[in-house]
């Protein structure tokens, strides 16, 4: 009996001891944990040096790896977990005392898109009268890559470091694919195939159809290279009754995301008139200004055209009503890339970051044309030729050939670098 008694006292003393049952618990992540959103295959393109960069794109087994694997430019999201306490659970992520983030639910899980880089963010979860707090960090990696759903290759243009050591500021401009399908208007590559092999190209579009049998020729009968490619999109038109707007991307998540978590107030199209057909405002919504400004890419921003869109473009960037912005054409990778590149230039993002900026779209883009010597070497090749001891220099004289004030370049970095 008296053994019996000790083993019940020294049972009812753990119990005291130990914490009570429905005690709530923070699982993941650990307290001061870095998270980093980027995929492994992002982290590892992203620490090679630029002629390590440059051999990936050249590496077609890579770059079909890939593409099977459906690696893309999309983040990875923080899963917030937790133990004990008593559902439905209250859910706060905070960023300097701001809520970013804050659900309730019955779950001890939780994902979290859209985290900024390089931040701490502090984090609570009350259940059954429990509460647990912790904090966690965001990796110091840019990109900052978006989740809107079905909307390819978006990222935050902020988050690099700037001129004098200042960091982009992050939640104000986003470039993308876009937000919407081409319009339906040309024909796609088997309607083409069809009518080279029916021996009608010629007659249906002339000296250019011409030109495009002898390409598929070349090919031996096939045809590896995107009909829609800007080259041949014009030629390819289809007759305009047969016409129709493309596709919205913009699901209803991905409207709540970017009116009520992103607010963007402006749209910036890039593409022409016909990929746009049958658009009378953004796919975002009827509170996002759609802009539409069609734009050229690399090489051609050196014409006349390139520099009056880009102009065109930079006056949205001067005025703070137009912020949050994003900007895109439709694969977010050439007429986008050329903007991001010069915006980037400007506000003294350094030459690696400039090069992995537009590289970083070899995850979305499967066009194997797609490539430093066939597309960005060019744009680089027009700033080349401006004065200027740095890409920032040459960015800014640039600018200023277009008729924009130092007091114009000095507002953009105002309002778009951190104190």
């Amino acid at each position: 009996m008296n053994h019996l008694r000790s083993v019940l006292g020294l049972a009812l003393s753990a119990s005291l001891l130990a914490p009570a049952a429905f005690a709530l618990e923070l699982v993941s992540p650990k307290e001061g944990e870095v998270f980093c959103a980027l995929k492994p295959e992002h982290r590892a393109f992203l620490k090679l040096d630029a002629e390590g960069r440059r051999a990936q794109f050249l590496d077609e087994a890579w770059r079909g790896r890939i593409v099977e694997k459906d690696i893309a430019s999309t983040p990875l999201p923080l899963e917030l977990a937790w133990r004990g306490g008593k559902g439905p659970y209250d859910v706060k992520v905070t960023l300097d005392g701001k809520t970013v983030f804050v659900t309730n639910l019955m779950e001890t899980t939780v994902k979290v898109w859209n985290l900024e880089i390089a931040r701490e963010y502090a984090w609570t979860v009350c259940g059954g009268g429990e509460r647990a707090s912790g904090r966690f960090r965001t990796r110091d990696l840019a990109p900052r890559l978006m989740y809107v759903p079905d909307v390819p290759n978006i990222r935050d243009l902020g988050g690099r470091t700037g001129l004098d050591g200042r960091r982009v500021k992050q939640g104000l401009a986003y470039r993308s694919a876009g937000l919407n399908e081409n319009a339906s208007n040309c024909y796609g590559a088997k309607e083409t195939m069809a009518m080279y092999k029916a021996g009608v190209l010629e007659k249906r579009f002339g000296e250019e159809g011409r030109k495009l049998k002898e390409r598929i020729d070349r090919e031996k009968g096939a045809l590896k290279f995107d009909p829609k490619a800007p080259w041949l999109r014009k030629m390819l038109l289809k007759p305009e009754n047969e016409w129709r707007p493309g596709k919205n991307r913009m699901t209803p998540e991905g409207l709540h995301i970017a009116n009520y978590v992103l607010g963007w107030k402006s749209d910036i199209d890039l593409r022409r008139d016909f990929e746009c057909w049958g658009m009378t405002g953004s796919p975002a919504g009827a509170d996002v200004k759609w802009l539409h400004y069609s734009s050229k890419a690399y090489a051609a921003m050196a014409t006349p055209e390139g520099k009056e869109a880009f102009a065109n473009v930079f006056r949205v960037f001067l005025d703070r009503r137009n912020y949050p912005i994003v900007f895109h054409c439709i694969g977010g990778a050439d007429r986008t890339g050329a903007v991001a590149f010069i915006l980037n230039a400007l506000l003294g993002v350094s030459d690696d970051e400039l090069d992995k900026d537009w590289e970083f779209t070899v995850f979305t883009y499967k066009d194997q044309s797609f490539g430093h010597k066939t597309r960005f070497d060019k744009l680089r090749k027009v700033f080349d030729a401006y004065p200027g001891a740095t890409t920032r220099e040459k960015a800014e004289a640039y600018v200023r050939e277009l008729g924009f004030s130092d007091a114009d370049i000095a507002m953009f970095r105002n309002i778009m670098l951190e104190d």
